[in-house]
């Protein structure tokens, strides 16, 4: 009885306690005493960190989640519009103060508010995850492991995030292993090293771990991130092995599957999402308020559309390809919207419910067909190529296996995944030329220039803020 009432009132703190976690200071409020008392609890342990995940869970969805007060701040989703920005595949075609940081760069600037709000955002992730895992690491309970490992794959997730925007060269980023917190520029080897040995961590501890929704990462999820990782890292053995062990379903990547508006997380190409519904909704600040064009609610519709396309990634698609409807253009405009933008991303519900999409099964194809085409397999690479596209471009003839199917590749991933996140890493992972100016652009006159690989815009410089309350963090990325 004293039990299920210690149970009880800890349930009725569960939430304070997750915010308390999740404030600015970012330092653990669990004392040792509290932290013992847990791990002799395991029932009791399990409660709480069930909570704060989920709740971090929520808080990757969330309004001002990464610290500032604007109509983009709204989790994950709003930074993948942002970063495609920054990629040169999307393009603003009506000037508003909203994402002009994003695709001026000045946002990465350590005045800016978007560096700001994706340190903010990944830190305070990785460090609720972080609590999570000192809590439930030495635990023999089956549940605790897997929360562990599941956190463990939130950590790296979100620390593969910042090593990507923040690392310059061998001058890594900052992080917490448990209890232990490196707080200047740890080298970027290690801190691969560390994300790595937690991705591994995660899958082996999560097999056979059945999740209740697709808001939880399960196994294959953890596949896809290493199948992301290694590719970053060029070992293509293991970025073919993970992929892999990533599917679930052979028929996920059929068009007919995949085109629903991608606002429906139960889609079976969705590896990992979130169920978005009127509690977690953030209405005008959420993505399809900004990529729904069709739907009158929101900021795009009424302005007939915001964010398009770029033109020249756009006369790339094949006339064939079922894919090049997704844009509208002089012959395919039903909703009398900007040319350019798009009509991939419709919201059924009407009312800004659409579900978000963090990974799906079709960008594990790619994946495969990358490491296959390094390791030397072409025909292979080829054939999971043709495999994608036939369901696209019923006239797809595409057969050479040179160095021109690589960036065949390439560009089919860029046009599929479009609006969805990947296209600034890959861009940065290719050392690919950002074009936006040249005959024909739909990119804004401020944003009218282009970017060579490598360039020094293309890192982000640490939130001044975060300067000034680290000691330890003296080396600052260059500003130009």
């Amino acid at each position: 009885m004293k039990k299920n009432i210690l149970i009880a009132l800890l349930a009725i703190s569960l939430v304070s306690c997750s915010k308390e976690y999740l404030d600015k200071d970012q330092e653990s409020t669990f004392s040792d005493s509290k932290m013992e008392q847990l791990k002799a609890t395991p029932e009791l342990a399990l409660k709480l960190y069930t909570a704060i995940e989920g709740g971090n869970y929520s808080y990757m969805v969330d309004f001002q989640s990464g610290g500032v007060t604007n109509h983009r701040d709204f989790g994950i989703k709003g930074f993948d519009i942002g970063l495609d920005l920054m990629s040169g595949d999307m393009a603003e075609v009506l000037s508003t103060n909203m994402w002009n940081p994003y695709e001026t760069y000045r946002g990465r600037l350590e005045n800016g508010d978007i560096s700001y709000a994706l340190w903010y955002f990944h830190t305070r992730v990785a460090n609720a995850m972080n609590t999570v895992i000192i809590g439930s690491t030495g635990s023999n309970d089956e549940k605790l492991i897997q929360i562990e490992a599941r956190a463990r794959a939130i950590r790296a997730y979100v620390n593969f995030t910042l090593i990507r925007l923040f690392a310059n060269g061998e001058d890594g980023i900052p992080y917490a292993d448990k209890d232990v917190f490196y707080n200047g520029r740890q080298s970027t080897s290690d801190v691969l090293k560390f994300i790595e040995t937690d991705l591994l961590y995660a899958f082996e501890n999560l097999n056979g771990y059945v999740r209740p929704t697709k808001n939880y990462v399960n196994a294959n999820v953890v596949a896809g991130f290493l199948s992301r990782f290694y590719l970053y890292k060029e070992d293509y053995s293991n970025a073919l092995k993970y992929s892999d062990l990533a599917f679930t379903n052979a028929n996920a990547v059929s068009f007919s599957t995949i085109n629903n508006g991608f606002d429906l997380i139960d889609n079976p190409d969705w590896l990992w999402g979130f169920d978005i519904d009127g509690s977690t909704s953030t209405s005008f600040a959420s993505f399809f308020s900004w990529m729904d064009n069709v739907n009158t609610e929101g900021y795009g519709g009424p302005n007939k559309g915001l964010l398009a396309v770029d033109a020249g990634l756009y006369s790339k698609i094949d006339a064939g390809d079922l894919r090049k409807k997704w844009f509208v253009s002089k012959d395919n405009n039903p909703h009398g919207l900007r040319n350019y933008v798009n009509m991939k991303f419709i919201d059924r519900s009407g009312s800004m419910l659409g579900d978000y999409s963090y990974m799906r099964e079709t960008e594990i194809y790619f994946n495969k067909a990358e490491a296959l085409y390094h390791l030397g397999d072409t025909k292979g690479a080829l054939d999971i190529l043709k495999k994608i596209m036939i369901t696209r471009n019923p006239n797809y003839a595409f057969s050479n296996t040179d160095k021109s199917l690589l960036e065949e590749i390439k560009l089919q991933k860029r046009i599929e995944f479009w609006g969805e996140g990947l296209a600034f890493y890959d861009a940065k992972r290719w050392k690919r030329d950002i074009l936006r100016s040249y005959e024909g652009s739909n990119h804004l006159s401020a944003t009218y220039f282009n970017i060579p690989a490598g360039s020094n815009l293309l890192i982000f410089q640490f939130p001044i803020q975060e300067m000034r309350a680290n000691k330890d963090l003296t080396k600052q990325n260059p500003a130009q």
